[in-house]
């Protein structure tokens, strides 16, 4: 065969034409050398029109869909878009209802594609360096032709458009599901639309820093080339530094922010006092001998909860005692995880580049930002200080892995996280499980890896290294004792605090069972219950947006990612906690950052050997080699990668100002809705001084944190309370009733709708309203003795 290339090869280079000929061929390699100039912007422009079209496609679809439109915007804004464009008004019946929807031309949408797609490019290509060389997206054109090195507009529009042409890839599907009849597919795509959109753009976006970092790369590299060793190694230690300080200065603005925010819906009185603002007031209570607890609770708090976390703030609520107080902390505690992602990027190799555009993926991930200001409002859950204490625990525990920090800080660390919530039993188990596996996989000084052919001498060999290593010995204490304190907090202390009683969360397993034992036995008996309440679409949704936001980095750890699953499944079998945007998951997101500091370092040996595999196969092409330095794959670029999908999920998703609902004048969670004085604000005010704080007073929930430093403070609502008796009325003792009439969720509006006041007008005197029937104010008439 070799033989047969040969004379092949000497037949080509001797059947050349000869030199009268050559000024034919001359002509033609120019004609070749002008056709290969051309193609640079000939593939971008075909890849920009590709992602012109997709765009135009998807915002069609979008817009005519109540449904995929209100994943974008609020649906009033999305009505005001379609109509703009020219859409017609669609009414049809499904088994679900009359539904609306929204015949938008396809011209209109492809005008907006059209303005969108060409300013990203022209723009993304005028800030990114002029003298761009082409990296592995070049032509392979040779330097002794001529030819040009495709420009930063023909390199940058390539990818772009490569990046906004994945929604062609959505369209398909949704058209694939439609024709079919395919329900769940076409639920899954439609409930990814915005998702979908999210990802292209942080494709984009990723694609966009590659090509720009390419070149800064060079630019380093030679001028350390050129410097003394000793100036070079002070430009890197200045370079790093930097780093650290500007993710430091991030982190403050982040806490600006959000301490703004919450600030700001405390004076415009939108935080509740159930599971928010009764935190302030079991502080109150403890500092004045009422004890731990908010007369919402049946008694002591501790029956809700083995939650202490908050009292550490004791010392400076004795200071300040207010609820602005804990809210500034609980954002300065949320915004500390950047740092310690930072710090975990270091131990795991990453590098301080990695730990900083990590480090603010985090600050920019909306499932985080949702436990400083929940969806309903709730801006106070001492869960969100688990979160910045479990990356501590987890950073800590690498620091010991690798010998750099004792292990009496470790257990330190685990400890105080454990006083969060009874819950990270549930996190804590599965990590010590963690250990020992990764213990009997590593060879030690106790038991080193040997080579053997027999797999049963392996197993034993990696059963004896989980047993007698620290580290499989620290981990097998961990997960039994994680086990005992579960048990211990759901049979044993907080029912104790309940008079006996089960936990109060047992009923969100309703499916399984009311008690704890018939719940964990029906789990672990019916298999298939469990198996259709994991795997259904929900879960799939939730998991995304979990995973997405971050890139799906947490992937590439694989082993650290599995020790959030048990919690996940737990989450997914419940009856209301498969939303990101409360606070359930709080513990998932540290796993989350956690397995992707890990997972950036790991990423490229996962390409490299996904490429070496498909090699055999084929010329596949993955955009990595082991010979190449392509800045995207390296750890730094895929934690931009992260923070690319944290921006951009970020867009659609956050109440931040980063967030389209922030300035959505037609959303409920707008700026203009939430942070922008209120009449009912001012309204209030008129009366803050009316009840002295010596009164007994209750309230509805919104306005029920004003009154937590008075002698009592009841909730008003249709939930029995203990200290009513578990009857709908309020307690005997109580001096005053206040009524948010014109509050969130209010249902009473009249002083008639009052069942006090309308059954015993006597016992109750109405007070002048001087709030323009904001708030409705009773006192109750004692009789003399």
């Amino acid at each position: 065969m070799a033989e047969a290339i040969e004379r092949m090869s000497k037949k080509n280079r001797g059947s050349r034409s000869p030199q009268p000929a050559r000024s034919v061929d001359s002509s033609r390699s120019s004609g070749r050398a002008a056709t290969w100039q051309r193609m640079p912007w000939r593939s971008a422009g075909g890849w920009l029109g590709l992602g012109m079209i997709g765009l135009a496609m998807c915002l069609r679809d979008w817009l005519g869909s109540q449904q995929m439109a209100s994943q974008l915007v609020s649906l009033a804004t999305a009505q005001k878009i379609s109509l703009a464009l020219g859409g017609s008004l669609q009414r049809f019946i499904d088994p679900s209802g009359l539904k609306v929807s929204y015949d938008v031309p396809f011209a209109s949408t492809m005008i907006i594609s059209s303005l969108f797609v060409v300013t990203g490019w022209l723009v993304g290509g005028w800030l990114l360096p002029q003298n761009l060389e082409g990296t592995e997206t070049s032509l392979p054109l040779e330097k002794s032709t001529g030819d040009a090195q495709p420009g930063r507009y023909s390199l940058w529009g390539k990818k772009f458009g490569q990046s906004l042409s994945w929604l062609l890839v959505w369209q398909l599907c949704w058209t694939v599901g439609l024709l079919t009849g395919w329900e769940s597919l076409v639920g899954v795509v439609e409930a990814n639309a915005s998702m979908t959109l999210s990802l292209s753009l942080a494709c984009a976006l990723w694609a966009w820093w590659s090509l720009g970092s390419e070149q800064s790369r060079g630019h380093e590299q030679t001028a350390r080339a050129t410097v003394p060793p000793n100036d070079a190694a002070s430009l890197v230690s200045s370079a790093e530094k930097s780093s650290w300080r500007s993710l430091l200065a991030l982190t403050l603005v982040y806490s600006l922010v959000f301490v703004s925010m919450n600030w700001a819906l405390w004076f415009n009185l939108r935080i509740p006092h159930g599971d928010s603002a009764m935190y302030e007031e079991h502080l109150w209570n403890i500092l004045h001998g009422k004890g731990f607890r908010s007369y919402l609770d049946q008694g002591l708090f501790l029956g809700e909860h083995l939650q202490v976390i908050h009292l550490g703030l004791l010392p400076l609520y004795s200071i300040w005692k207010s609820h602005l107080l804990l809210e500034m902390c609980e954002t300065l505690a949320l915004a500390s995880g950047a740092l310690i992602v930072f710090q975990l990027c270091l131990v795991s190799g990453a590098g301080r580049r990695a730990g900083f555009w990590l480090g603010l993926a985090y600050l920019m991930y909306f499932p985080m930002q949702f436990l400083d200001i929940e969806i309903d409002l709730k801006t106070f859950r001492p869960e969100a200080f688990g979160i910045p204490l479990l990356l501590l625990t987890l950073w800590q525990l690498e620091l010991w892995r690798l010998g750099k920090a004792p292990l009496w800080r470790w257990l330190i660390c685990l400890l105080i996280t454990l006083t969060v919530k009874e819950d990270y039993s549930l996190i804590f188990g599965p990590l010590g499980l963690w250990l020992m596996v990764i213990a009997g996989w590593q060879p030690s000084a106790v038991i080193p890896k040997e080579a053997t052919s027999s797999l049963w001498q392996r197993c034993q060999q990696s059963f004896w290294r989980m047993v007698k290593t620290p580290q499989g010995i620290a981990g097998g204490i961990l997960l039994a004792s994680s086990v005992v304190y579960l048990l211990f907090a759901v049979k044993v202390a907080i029912p104790f605090f309940r008079d006996g009683e089960g936990v109060h969360y047992a009923r969100y397993y309703a499916e399984f069972g009311s008690s704890f034992t018939e719940i964990a036995w029906n789990m672990a008996t019916r298999p298939d219950r469990v198996l259709g309440r994991l795997l259904n679409l929900q879960t799939l949704m939730f998991a995304i947006s979990l995973l997405a936001p971050l890139g799906f980095l947490p992937l590439l750890s694989p082993s650290r990612l599995l020790v959030g699953v048990p919690l996940f499944g737990l989450l997914c079998l419940n009856n209301i906690a498969q939303d990101p945007r409360h606070q359930f998951h709080a513990p998932l997101v540290a796993i989350l950052l956690w397995a992707s500091a890990y997972g950036i370092v790991s990423g490229r040996e996962w390409i490299q050997r996904l490429r070496e595999r498909l090699t055999a196969y084929g010329d596949w092409s993955i955009p990595i080699r082991p010979d190449e330095n392509h800045a995207g794959w390296q750890p730094e670029g895929l934690a931009v990668w992260g923070l690319a999908c944290a921006l951009q999920t970020g867009l659609w998703f956050s109440l931040s100002p980063l967030g389209v609902t922030f300035w959505d004048a037609n959303s409920n969670w707008s700026w203009q809705q939430l942070y922008r004085p209120t009449e009912r604000a001012a309204a209030f005010s008129k009366i803050a001084d009316l009840i002295p704080s010596s009164a007994k007073v209750a309230s509805t929930d919104y306005v029920h944190p004003r009154y937590t430093h008075h002698e009592r403070s009841y909730d008003y609502s249709k939930y029995p309370r203990k200290v009513s008796g578990y009857e709908l009325r309020v307690p005997d003792d109580t001096d005053y009733i206040v009524i948010d009439a014109r509050g969130p969720y209010s249902e009473i509006q009249e002083p008639s709708q009052i069942p006090e006041y309308a059954q015993h007008p006597e016992k109750w005197e109405l007070l002048p309203d001087t709030t323009n029937g904001y708030f409705i104010v009773l006192k109750r008439r004692w009789e003399s003795p």
